[in-house]
């Protein structure tokens, strides 16, 4: 389950467009972000259910496809998308059923392989169909028309369907792939869009957010001459949309801004991800607001850019900002989601305004601090969060130096959702084949480089400089923005997440300072055993008393074993510092 928001712009003169705004509740974070407070952000439309876990498809001959229990979860995810959509109306959102395609259900697929799919093809996708899911046969789209009719049967409140491109997670009963044949790639991307234009903007009046999620420079997301090849053969239409994500790659600091912002003729949404799943989930302050308005701190010079650098283009159509992060939890009253949210949203319904400021009128007005002093601190709280997290997740000494173009995942993905990688993630030669995270697999050898270039002392100092920035975070807190915060259970949250930031960054300090000499020691057969002793007992010390925090305080999950999708069981941090135990 994921939460979507798309904020768009308010009509101006010249618009040739609707305002958009949409959210996609889930389980875990509709109590954060209820469809009411959404619409008196701006928020226009909520996507609502999804396009392939509420149909039987007993159209097609063959049927039924589903057996008892997959029947049973099927009218299920119906009579919850019916209440969701009756709670979305009440708060005046318009609704957008969401999907993942190609999604279909394992017996339809097992029965009409041959017809569907593209004989010796292969799609990306996870939990995907065995071949390419086929747009050319006429089956394929006899199946797709069925669906999309009994969609709106069952339905018809539904005001569009947002569609993600890409990733492929289907529910279950289902298999599915992204429809991009990798022997045709341009091909299958222009065909689908084709009919997805005519049968559902065209024939049903539908809205449709093409939401874009192959995270790779070579593929229709983030390369602008692929994205232009794709869009050029599909004419535009009011109701056909195109979500890009700000970043060219995933939702990763140190990413360049993505390049196909504005290129083509169809109007776009700029997708952002609040309460970051690879950054706490904002679990300890997040706050991505300014960055992403204005530009990041770490941006090239070339690509120095933001919402506010291209909301005057002719294709910008608003901001989608989606949530879907549920480790580490983080409870009630959603502290650092809800501030992304509300200066996000309400600076997307007025694009003249200034950042500072709708920041500032949001400790003022939602939070009640009016205290001038507290408000400065709160927000030189977030901006300082968001430059210590910068080192605690990635690594300038190394990053800078080997993708000085920010076009690769950072500092190896060593850090990734919930979890602390070690020097699997972080010196290749210690792991088994597959486990580096980087397109260019020498992008793993942080290490590696560091230790060749001498570069360990400053790659230490980054880490530690971020613990010391924290702690001086959680003094600010705890002396001077807290106590002006009249809602105590706000107050709590904010030292709650301070907190636990504090333990997060001494935590990668220590595990890195462990490490590094630990390495070091592998190359020269020289190890400081005083050193590596010492940090494995602050380590240890550390790992208890974040564990030991009060329920109350945001830790949730995370762990130095390391998480990979699909699980891969990889060890983490954890398994690192274990193997200097021993000295």
């Amino acid at each position: 389950g994921v939460l979507l928001v798309l904020v768009a712009l308010p009509a101006r003169a010249a618009a040739r467009h609707a305002p958009f705004i949409i959210d996609q509740p889930s389980a875990f974070t509709l109590s954060a972000m209820p469809p009411a407070w959404l619409r008196s952000l701006g928020v226009g439309y909520i996507a609502a259910g999804g396009l392939d876990c509420t149909t039987f498809l007993d159209a097609i001959p063959g049927g039924p496809w589903y057996n008892a229990s997959g029947t049973a979860y099927i009218h299920a995810q119906i009579a919850a998308t019916r209440a969701l959509i009756a709670e979305q109306k009440r708060a005046g959102l318009r609704v957008l059923s969401q999907s993942d395609i190609f999604q279909l259900p394992d017996l339809l697929l097992d029965r009409y392989m041959a017809n569907l799919t593209v004989p010796g093809s292969t799609c990306i996708g996870y939990n995907k169909a065995p071949r390419c899911i086929d747009l050319r046969s006429e089956f394929t789209k006899t199946v797709m028309r069925a669906l999309f009719s009994e969609l709106v049967e069952t339905f018809p409140e539904i005001d569009g369907i947002i569609l993600r491109y890409g990733e492929n997670s289907p529910c279950r009963y289902h298999q599915g792939n992204a429809p991009y044949e990798l022997n045709d790639p341009v091909g299958s991307l222009q065909l689908l869009l084709q009919f997805l234009r005519e049968e559902l903007c065209v024939k049903r009046n539908l809205t449709v957010v093409f939401r874009t999620w192959d995270t790779s420079t070579a593929m229709f997301h983030a390369n602008a001459s692929f994205y232009t090849l794709v869009t050029d053969a599909v004419a535009p239409h009011p109701r056909l949309v195109f979500s890009i994500k700000h970043t060219m790659l995933d939702f990763w600091r140190r990413v360049r801004f993505n390049p196909t912002i504005g290129v083509g003729h169809h109007l776009q949404v700029v997708e952002a991800e609040i309460g970051g799943m690879y950054g706490g989930c904002g679990s300890w302050p997040l706050y991505i607001g300014e960055a992403l308005i204005n530009h990041y701190e770490e941006a090239q010079s070339d690509a120095r850019l933001g919402l506010a650098s291209v909301q005057k283009l002719p294709t910008f159509g608003g901001v989608l900002t989606n949530h879907q992060c549920n480790t580490p939890s983080v409870p009630d009253p959603w502290l650092w989601w809800r501030a992304e949210q509300a200066v996000i949203s309400r600076w997307a319904a007025n694009t003249t305004a200034d950042e500072a400021t709708l920041f500032d009128d949001y400790l003022r007005t939602d939070l009640n601090i009016s205290s001038t002093e507290a408000r400065t601190q709160f927000r030189q709280l977030a901006l300082n969060a968001m430059t210590a997290n910068l080192m605690i997740q990635t690594c300038a000494a190394f990053d800078a130096a080997v993708d000085p173009s920010q076009t690769d995942r950072p500092t190896a993905n060593w850090m990734l959702w919930n979890a602390f990688g070690g020097l699997y993630q972080l010196n290749p030669a210690s792991a088994p084949p597959g486990t580096c995270h980087a397109f260019n697999q020498s992008h793993c050898n942080v290490y590696p480089y560091l230790f060749n270039n001498s570069l360990f002392a400053a790659a230490l100092e980054e880490k530690a400089r971020a613990a010391a920035m924290y702690a001086t975070m959680n003094q600010s807190a705890h002396d001077v923005i807290a106590p002006a915060i009249p809602n105590a259970t706000v107050a709590k949250a904010l030292l709650a997440s301070v907190q636990a930031g504090v333990y997060v960054a001494r935590i990668v300090s220590t595990g890195w300072a462990v490490m590094a000499e630990g390495y070091s020691g592998d190359r020269t057969g020289q190890y400081n055993v005083t050193a590596i002793r010492a940090n494995i007992a602050e380590y240890d010390t550390l790992w208890r008393a974040y564990r030991a925090l009060p329920s109350y305080y945001p830790v949730g999950l995370m762990t130095d074993a390391y998480w990979e999708h699909p699980n891969s069981g990889q060890p983490g941090m954890g398994h690192s510092i274990d193997q200097y135990r021993h000295l």
